[in-house]
């Protein structure tokens, strides 16, 4: 991942896909609710039209046995 610049929508991508070099763009969007961070993802392939869609959500809490100075963290 090539990021020079600040922010979700500038990140240029390079992956290896059966020894070729394949150019992504990918475009990302998240949004905070709570203690719930909300994500979105394209992935465009411009050599061959084929875009791809991600979606996730991650739940932030406080832990358990130390709340003060750590949180669980969970993806999906």
């Amino acid at each position: 991942v090539d990021k020079k610049t600040p922010g979700p929508l500038a990140i240029t991508c390079v992956s290896s896909l059966r020894e070729e070099l394949l150019l992504l763009n990918p475009v990302s969007v998240f949004h905070h609710f709570n203690d719930v961070l909300v994500g979105a993802a394209k992935w465009f392939l411009p050599s061959t039209g084929l875009v791809l869609h991600d979606y996730n959500w991650t739940v932030i809490s406080s832990s358990s046995t130390n709340s003060e100075h750590t949180s669980v963290v969970q993806n999906q």
